[in-house]
């Protein structure tokens, strides 16, 4: 989590052309820049669970995203086995 908020934080200190802390990078121009770093599990609905929370904030992360947008994601289907968070981490890719 502290290094997707650190990724996020140099990104937009180098489009806006503030000092970077690195000896040289290489950073492409974003248009949008998305973070779902962490959910909270009392944040979930009486009638919602936080994986369904997630899913649907990562569908609307991809329906707004485009080719040059940032997505930062951390902990997306956690709670669910190995083959299951492989899946999503592939179904997000794609």
């Amino acid at each position: 989590s502290a290094y997707l908020k650190m990724v996020g934080m140099i990104h937009v200190m180098a489009q806006i052309g503030s000092f970077v802390p690195a000896l040289s990078a290489k950073l492409s121009v974003v248009d949008r820049l998305f973070t779902r770093i962490e959910s909270l599990e009392s944040s979930a609905g009486l009638y919602e669970s936080s994986f369904s929370m997630d899913t649907q904030q990562v569908a609307a992360m991809l329906l707004n995203a485009t080719p040059r947008s940032l997505l930062l994601i951390d902990e997306y289907g956690k709670g669910t086995n190995s083959l299951d968070g492989a899946s999503l981490l592939m179904a997000v890719i794609q």
